[in-house]
């Protein structure tokens, strides 16, 4: 795409829309899928529910992984976007999210090597309970590498966030929202590292700032960018004089 013919107005709204998609995936792969395949403290149980729960459990992995590239694509077409109000701030952008990447394909191979060993693919020279053990073990090591990730979860979100407020065309207010939301992740990912059970007591109050992605994502589905995205593209001016 040219920058003659580049429409920041419709760019934001297909950015916002596909950031839609990979934020109402992740309940299902984090949360719902767990809830139906992992028994607390129980491994035997655990390795019941993923086997009788196999398509579920894999479709989880699945969601997952595209979520992840489409991420990634998200975040180089913010990149198109901020790109004229800071091009180094919205590279460091892109590589905040980048490097979640590598993370999560580590941990989704964590989750698949669980379901194999619990279905005696791997290790079937253990014994049974040995290997329920293993499987749970790599369950918790996803888990636990989830919630360390949701310190990169945050950090990209202050480089966004300053995009935002630099800019002219997005309201401040998204900026500082952003900010909060970013700042609220890192320090639930700091708490789960220092103290984990600090974690229930702090995090009432750090709920209402994990609305930010979303309140985000929206203003750019319906709302784009406004009249000011002129300052920063000046090919608008361009050709909305050529049409006069």
């Amino acid at each position: 795409m040219t920058e003659e013919h580049f429409q920041p107005a419709r760019w934001a709204r297909w950015t916002g829309a596909l950031y839609l998609i990979t934020v109402l995936a992740a309940p299902f792969s984090l949360f719902y899928v767990p809830s139906q395949t992992v028994v607390r403290g129980n491994a035997a149980a655990t390795a019941e529910k993923m086997l009788a729960h196999e398509t579920l459990y894999r479709s989880g992995l699945v969601v997952g992984m595209i979520s992840v590239i489409v991420f990634l694509v998200v975040a180089v077409m913010l990149y198109r976007l901020f790109r004229p109000v800071d091009r180094h701030l919205a590279r460091l952008m892109v590589i905040g999210v980048a490097l979640q990447i590598p993370i999560d394909i580590v941990l989704n191979t964590f989750g698949i090597t669980s379901l194999m060993v619990v279905k005696g693919e791997l290790l079937l020279e253990l014994p049974l309970e040995q290997r329920q053990s293993i499987a749970m073990l790599l369950l918790k090591l996803s888990a636990y590498g989830t919630q360390l990730l949701e310190l990169l979860w945050g950090l990209w979100l202050l480089p966004l966030g300053t995009l935002i407020i630099r800019s002219t065309f997005l309201p401040r207010w998204l900026g500082y929202f952003l900010w909060l939301n970013g700042i609220a992740y890192v320090i639930m990912s700091l708490l789960f590292l220092i103290h984990a059970p600090w974690q229930s007591v702090v995090q009432p109050f750090l709920f209402p700032f994990f609305f930010g992605e979303l309140v985000f994502m929206l203003w750019l589905v319906i709302k784009g960018v406004n009249k000011n995205a002129t300052v920063f593209f000046p090919e608008l001016s361009i050709t909305t004089t050529r049409k006069n």
